[in-house]
């Protein structure tokens, strides 16, 4: 598939738990860590504006909370809302 879109994060838009807010704030864990570590069954997706309404409605109908975190751009690449490109360790890959 070819990437030619990219999006900024608002990381402070991601919910976190109060524990989890505790371990940042005590700097035992840093932002970028959190989008592809762990095992909390959270699911980030990336998709166009146009496409917002449906998977809105999707989650309604299955009873899902949805929280917007961003915004999709055209410049490739993930953002944090500071335009700094994230990094994101490979820890652990699903796919490969």
């Amino acid at each position: 598939m070819l990437v030619k879109n990219g999006a900024i994060l608002d990381i402070d838009q991601i919910p976190l738990s109060k524990n989890l807010k505790k371990i940042i704030k005590n700097k035992d864990i840093k932002y970028k860590n959190l989008i592809n570590s762990g095992d909390d069954y959270e699911l980030l997706i990336i998709s166009e504006r146009d496409f917002r309404k449906k998977i809105l409605g999707i989650a309604k109908k299955n009873k899902t909370k949805i929280t917007l975190i961003g915004k999709t751009i055209k410049k490739v690449g993930l953002y944090f809302d500071s335009n700094r490109l994230v990094n994101i360790p490979r820890e652990f890959d699903h796919f490969s």
